[in-house]
This record gives C-alpha cells, sequence and structure tokens, in this order.
C-alpha cells in the first residue's frame, strides 16, 4: 500500500510562506522595540533604532506584498504597521529631546518614598521644562 498524494489545495505557495515570514519577522521587530520603550533611560532610547530597523521590514513587507500582486494585504499591513512605527520612533525622539528632565525624572522617583515625593518630583519636572523651554524661545 502506497500512502496518497498529497492534495495540491493544502499545499502553500511559496510567497505566502515568504509572506509569513517577513511578517513575522516584523512582529518581532515591533515587539522588540516596545519591550526596549519600557525600560529606564538611556537605554529605552534604543527602541527608536529598533523602530528605523521596524520601518525598514515594513517597507520591504508592503513592496513584497504589492508587487506579489496582493495589493489588499499591502494596504492593511500599511495601515496597521505604519502608525505603531510612527509611534515607537517619535516617542524615542521625544524621549531623546526631553532626556534631561526625563532622567532628572526617573532618579527623583526611585529615590522618593511616598506618594507626596513622587508628586514633588513630577512638580519639580515640569519646572524644569518650562524654563529649559524658555530658554530655547528666550521668553
Amino acid at each position: 500500500m502506497s500512502s496518497p498524494a498529497p492534495d495540491p489545495a493544502d499545499a502553500v505557495p511559496e510567497s505566502a510562506r515568504l509572506y509569513r515570514r517577513r511578517l513575522s519577522r516584523l512582529l518581532l521587530g515591533l515587539l522588540c522595540s516596545w519591550l526596549l520603550m519600557l525600560l529606564p533611560l538611556p537605554w529605552s532610547l534604543l527602541s527608536g533604532i529598533a523602530g528605523v530597523i521596524t520601518a525598514v521590514l515594513l517597507v520591504m513587507l508592503v513592496i513584497a506584498a504589492w508587487s506579489d500582486g496582493r495589493p489588499v494585504m499591502a494596504v492593511v499591513t500599511g495601515l496597521v504597521g505604519l502608525p505603531a512605527v510612527l509611534m515607537i520612533v517619535l516617542g524615542s525622539v521625544t524621549g531623546l529631546l526631553f532626556y534631561g528632565p526625563m532622567s532628572e525624572l526617573e532618579t527623583c522617583r526611585d529615590d522618593a518614598l511616598t506618594q507626596q515625593a513622587q508628586d514633588s518630583c513630577k512638580d519639580e519636572v515640569q519646572n524644569s521644562v518650562v524654563s529649559w523651554m524658555e530658554g530655547l524661545t528666550g521668553s
């Protein structure tokens, strides 16, 4: 007795396998970027680098889906992936711009024991940001 021949309808095309592999890499990049965002400064700034790498993966995936004749998949991937990547990269850029005040806040919160002390840390950082912005604008 021989085994039955595989059904050609069950076989997954190579392009679908390649798309799935690229999508897995994109999701892994997004996950790594998100996890890096959760780390304290300065390590959370690495999420920007991971976000840029993920953006490159996103563009490659959208181009591959479009050229493979799957425009709906390309559009859906772009509409879901682009806001996520932009949020990660812009969050990292914002963290870089406000690195001084944010690191002060993290240090102060680490040393604060009570809620009142944490609230005073927040107030000090807000004042620091306001004075920093006034220094930039010359007001």
